[in-house]
């Protein structure tokens, strides 16, 4: 599988992005990025793939990843919201190291 190299919208001059994102599913493509992610997990479940580690994530987890990191999230099946569709909410946190 072929790793996307990711750039997260953090100004150059911040140092901290923070995004939500309530989708259908989670981003489902393994990347990287040169930037820290804290993630919190709101609802959903599923497997964290970051580099060569796997585990099991669900409400309310929390994960930070180091930069340069190959990471995806894949949705657990069956994982529902009210309206019966797929779901994943996050808030996500990326930490830019500025350069001195």
């Amino acid at each position: 599988m072929k790793i996307i190299q990711f750039t997260i919208p953090v100004a150059k001059d911040k140092s901290i992005h923070v995004q939500e994102d309530d989708l259908p599913h989670f981003y489902e493509h393994l990347h990287r990025h040169h930037e820290i992610q804290i993630t919190w997990v709101i609802s959903g479940e599923g497997t964290l793939v970051a580099g060569n580690n796997m585990q099991p994530f669900s409400s309310g987890d929390i994960f930070i990843i180091g930069g340069q990191l190959p990471i995806v999230q894949i949705v657990a099946y069956g994982t529902v919201n009210r309206s019966g569709g797929d779901i994943g909410t996050t808030v996500g946190i990326a930490v830019n190291r500025l350069n001195a």
